[in-house]
């Protein structure tokens, strides 16, 4: 059913949706980042490139988790990797 609504445009009006509701604060996406080779990596290149459209900017943040590694979009500002350890360190 996913692949039913790709290319509608549903995924670009959620993110006008929540820039419209949030317009001054900066959003932020986790993506998994490109890995040449991995099985998945053209869906991956394909993310990235959506968030971009949608006014996403691939941030300094970048960082491992259980064995995978992940980048930080953001849109309305700048994060840095001092920003996203004391997120993080506030829990």
């Amino acid at each position: 059913m996913e692949d039913d609504l790709r290319g509608r445009g549903l995924g670009s009006e959620a993110l006008r949706l929540i820039r419209a509701l949030k317009p001054s604060a900066r959003i932020l996406a986790d993506l998994e980042d490109e890995i040449p080779g991995a099985a998945n990596n053209a869906q991956r290149i394909r993310r990235m490139a959506f968030y971009r459209r949608g006014g996403y900017l691939p941030s300094a943040v970048r960082y491992t988790w259980r064995g995978e590694n992940y980048v930080m979009y953001v849109s309305g500002g700048e994060l840095t990797n001092e920003e996203f350890e004391a997120f993080w360190d506030h829990f």
